[in-house]
């Protein structure tokens, strides 16, 4: 009988210890984490053939661009954000195609959001549907933005330079992506989901260089002209892009970015940047 107490005695300073060292641990985490925030972050996701994009602000304040088109987003979001935090503040989908919308379905399941922005228009099918059900069930607040409208998200300022509300007016479902520079600490980036550069090029007058650009529509050759990188001079530029049977990125894309510091996410991997009050900056 002592001995089955002593055995109960090991088990239950053993289970003591290993909560000790598990509360610990997340300790560490939680204050490591917060010192990497020292600055905001903005991620650039590999999530092969689609877009995502996460921005943290101090504050820890998530902004969530896009979920790529399948459940990968939820491995990147689980290594980047702390690990009890399944909250994202702030949520934007450019449009609804499927590269773009299915990681945001997987994310909405399994995360709170607090406000969703998306275009007027959406393509209607089952994946647009569910998401919209998803979002209403879990009672987020969903937002549509138009053309001129300005966002201040805990210090991230947006201006949308596009939002084409009338898809009749246009021949292709990806010039409905929502278009926006977000600026932080002084840092240009530039989104712009899968438009054509034939929009880009009729709002030329809404832009000036950029610190990051976020290439269109994969490095395609429909979404960027000479014109516009001679506008944007993009110090970095960033091709969301994998395998695929289109071609991307084009090889006249990467012939108009020669003279920034490009990055492609399925030869680079995931991208990470700090916004510092000195600059943009690599992290390593």
């Amino acid at each position: 009988m002592k001995e089955r107490n002593n055995i109960v005695g090991f088990f239950v300073l053993l289970i003591f210890f290993g909560l000790v060292l598990w509360f610990s641990l997340n300790s560490v985490t939680g204050e490591l984490r917060s010192r990497q925030n020292q600055y905001p972050e903005v991620h650039f996701f590999d999530v092969g053939q689609g877009d995502a994009s996460l921005i943290e602000l101090n504050s820890n304040v998530q902004i969530l661009i896009d979920g790529g088109p399948d459940k990968t987003i939820l491995e990147h979001l689980g290594r980047e954000m702390p690990v009890d935090d399944y909250f994202i503040d702030y949520v934007i989908l450019s449009h609804s195609h499927a590269d773009h919308l299915n990681g945001l379905i997987y994310v909405a399941e399994k995360y709170d959001i607090g406000r969703v922005f998306m275009g007027e228009f959406v393509n209607k099918g089952s994946g647009i549907e569910y998401f919209l059900d998803l979002i209403n069930e879990r009672e987020t607040t969903l937002s549509t933005v138009e053309l001129g409208d300005f966002l201040n998200l805990s210090g991230a300022e947006i201006y949308f330079i596009w939002s084409e509300r009338d898809r009749g007016k246009l021949k292709d479902l990806n010039d409905t992506s929502l278009v926006f520079t977000m600026t932080i600490n002084n840092i240009d980036i530039f989104y712009t989901g899968d438009v054509s550069w034939g929009i880009l090029e009729t709002n030329l007058d809404e832009l000036g260089p950029v610190d990051i650009l976020k290439v269109s529509h994969h490095g395609s050759k429909t979404g960027t002209s000479q014109k516009l990188i001679e506008v944007l001079k993009p110090t970095v530029s960033i091709i969301s892009v994998g395998k695929n049977r289109y071609g991307h990125p084009h090889r006249e894309v990467l012939g108009m970015l020669y003279d920034t510091i490009l990055f492609r996410t399925d030869v680079d991997g995931n991208l990470s940047f700090l916004a510092t009050s000195d600059g943009l900056k690599i992290k390593r």
